[in-house]
């Protein structure tokens, strides 16, 4: 992505547009006097001398080994084993080489410069020597405050290296001392992206380009093609610096003299470059050459870190949606808080941007949003999405691409808030496809213009669209259930009703014109028993014993339709009732547990009273049982409760192994169905020898209906 704040540029009134250096002197302008040529030599491939010529002066300090086939740089080693082995180093590889070093030659210190420039073509190379005389305390003490400054200033680089700061700070902080160490001007950090650019991420200095943005960089330039072969610094001098890249350019200081390219390599892979650039030509030699080599690779190795380490980032954010999704799918109710997470993490994979997920209506083909990746953004919730022209939004996202969008205009209907916070320049839609059907879309954005998303950040974009696909279908599904579901609760709470009104109206009949015309038939009888002598009274006796069974028969009918002890005491009463009565039948210990419980319907309420009769006279008639309980209790986490349990449980003989499933249980089938009416569930255990348990768990009367997704 491309850097969007303004890079700030130190400033000082030591320095005028770099860092405050205090009283720290310029270790490169304190260096011994001029240098005078001593020797110029001439060498094969080999490294042999193939011609030599030294000057009086270098003879004179003792030194005559420079002749034609000797090896070079045994020969050098006479004189001082660092330059021996750094110009053995630049004759194996073929690379240019500047270097300073202080030599003792024959008890003398001296200042010893030394220049390699390999042949062009498979010529010779040729190394020149040049020497400069000074007092041996001043020659020791610039070195070594030399050596002080740049191990001062590579520690301190080192350091923020292995920080854990941003790419971006690290370099920002890490500038300053590069660019003092080795007296430049100017310095820049880049990076390199996946797409055969580099990007600026940091620059210091009296810059052309005060501030971002920068340029990109192509790395298919001849300059940095050439500077990204192989490690090792390139300096570019005029001419070379005509011509540059405008990135090279706007990070150079004006009257730029040097320009100094250090590729940062992770293994063999190009991460960065770190560019320096000076107003003196002053060649960087061997101590800061050093220096920036240990730099650059330690900058190659932090960028490396950086991305390694955004991948991994990326990776887990992948990961923690998948999570997130398969918990909607195995049963999250917080379908609005999944949704939610799949916006974010979105967003957290492109990298500075913002998200919206959005949701396909069938009717207009707009997409509506149902989600956002920022916790401000809930103004956004609700707005349409249309693409306009041509192509309709379902045409246009059906291929299953990601397209660009940049010609984004609002609506006249759109409020205020909603424009406040959909700050856009730039829009990248993912469509979300489930079994080849568009349903709907990932939009992100960002308030910066950005006409380039990497094909590594719309992949991982691509994933999170398939997960959202699936949370989407998921959601779909419940929904539909859960309509479903209120739907066959409404219906049975409607049969449940007409049930308990026909019961009503049977019971009507039952009492007031059956029961009544049986008894009117009895009091006639009864009359013509008082006109007729007793001994003809025998017939009319088995008429009336019949019409009083019938009464007694068809009250008990009206009772089981709708138990009278309901409507004045309630279940609680009634049940309390109901044990009275069948212990004045059947002697037995019965325990009640009666808690208090929330409303119930008048439906639930009669199934409840009617499946604990048919358990208690089943326990006392035919288990043989010597003790009960009976247990009613409020069931579910809340308040108030979701549910009421009913549990009967006898110590009598218990039920055959197939009392299931044999047709001459009505008991059972009775009470399973009016567990069913009440929309509850029954549960039956026992088993020969161990008694019958009889449960039943019905809910209360709901208080609250829930919304799925915050969408009526």
């Amino acid at each position: 992505p491309q850097v969007s704040e303004p890079e700030t540029v130190a400033t000082s009134p030591h320095d005028p547009g770099g860092a405050d250096r205090g009283d720290e002197p310029d270790v490169r302008s304190a260096r011994a006097p001029s240098f005078s040529e001593a020797a110029r030599v001439r060498v094969d491939a080999r490294g042999f001398v193939v011609a030599a010529a030294v000057s009086a002066a270098f003879q004179t300090r003792g030194f005559r080994g420079l002749r034609a086939g000797v090896k070079l740089v045994e020969a050098l080693e006479r004189i001082d084993r660092t330059c021996a082995v750094r110009v053995g180093e630049a004759i194996r590889e073929a690379q240019p080489l500047t270097g300073h070093t202080i030599a003792r030659i024959r008890g003398s210190w001296t200042s010893l410069q030394y220049r390699f420039e390999p042949g062009v073509n498979g010529g010779d190379h040729v190394l020149i020597l040049s020497l400069a005389m000074a007092p041996a305390d001043k020659l020791l003490s610039e070195e070594c405050h030399r050596m002080q400054v740049v191990g001062a200033a590579l520690a301190r680089v080192t350091s923020l290296l292995n920080s854990d700061m941003p790419a971006d700070d690290m370099a920002r902080a890490a500038l300053p001392d590069i660019v003092s160490a080795v007296g430049a001007d100017t310095g820049a950090v880049l990076r390199v992206r996946g797409d055969g650019r580099a990007e600026v991420l940091a620059a210091y200095g009296p810059t052309r380009r005060r501030g971002f943005p920068y340029p990109v960089l192509e790395l298919g330039d001849r300059v940095i093609a050439t500077a990204a072969q192989q490690p090792g610094l390139v300096s570019l001098t005029p001419p070379d610096l005509t011509g540059l890249p405008d990135v090279l350019r706007d990070v150079s200081p004006r009257g730029v003299k040097r320009l100094l390219l250090a590729p940062a390599f992770a293994g063999h892979q190009l991460r960065g470059l770190l560019v320096l650039g000076g107003r003196r030509d002053d060649p960087s030699e061997g101590l800061e050459a050093d220096f920036l080599h240990v730099v650059a690779d330690s900058i190659g190795l932090a960028l490396d870190h950086a991305v390694m380490s955004r991948q991994s980032e990326l990776s887990e954010v992948v990961l923690d949606t998948a999570c997130a999704v398969a918990r909607a799918i195995s049963g999250s109710l917080d379908l609005e808080q999944t949704f939610q997470q799949i916006a974010s993490s979105a967003a957290r994979v492109m990298g500075n941007c913002s998200c919206l997920l959005l949701e396909l209506r069938p009717e207009p083909d707009d997409l509506l949003v149902v989600a956002c990746s920022g916790v401000d953004d809930h103004p956004l919730l609700g707005l349409t999405v249309r693409f306009e022209g041509k192509e309709t939004t379902r045409v246009a996202l059906q291929n299953g691409r990601s397209i660009v969008v940049e010609d984004i205009a609002w609506g006249t209907h759109v409020d205020s808030a909603a424009r406040k916070r959909l700050l856009l320049r730039s829009a990248l839609f993912v469509p979300i496809r489930a079994d080849g059907v568009l349903i709907g879309s990932l939009l992100l954005y960002s308030s910066e213009r950005r006409d380039r998303y990497s094909s590594r950040d719309v992949a991982r974009a691509e994933i999170v669209a398939e997960q959202a696909a699936s949370a989407i279908c998921n959601a779909r599904l419940f929904h539909d259930l859960t309509r479903s579901q209120e739907r066959s609760q409404q219906l049975l709470r409607r049969l449940t009703r007409l049930r308990q009104e026909k019961r009503k109206e049977w019971a009507n009949v039952l009492h007031d014109d059956i029961v009544q015309t049986m008894v009117a038939a009895l009091y006639e009888i009864q009359g013509i028993q008082a006109a007729l002598p007793d001994d003809d009274n025998a017939e009319t006796e088995r008429v009336a014993t019949l019409l009083r069974q019938a009464i007694v028969d068809a009250r008990k009918v009206i009772r089981d339709l709708r138990p009278p002890a309901l409507d004045g005491l309630g279940l609680t009463g009634a049940l309390q009732a109901l044990v009275e009565q069948l212990d004045s039948e059947v002697p037995c210990d019965v325990r009640l547990h009666l808690a208090e419980i929330p409303d119930l319907s008048t439906g639930a309420e009669t199934s409840l009273y009617v499946i604990a009769r048919e358990a208690l006279h089943n326990a006392r008639r035919h288990s043989g049982a010597r003790h009960i309980d009976l247990w009613l209790e409020a069931r579910g986490l809340g308040s108030p409760a979701q549910a009421v349990r009913l549990w009967v449980r006898d110590d009598g003989r218990g039920l055959p192994a197939d009392a299931a499933d044999r047709d001459d249980h009505f008991g059972l089938t009775m009470m399973d169905e009016q567990a069913a009416l009440a929309g509850g569930e029954l549960s039956i255990d026992s088993g020969p020898g161990r008694g019958t348990t009889v449960e039943v768990v019905v809910p209360a009367i709901a208080t609250k209906r829930s919304v799925l997704g915050g969408q009526p």
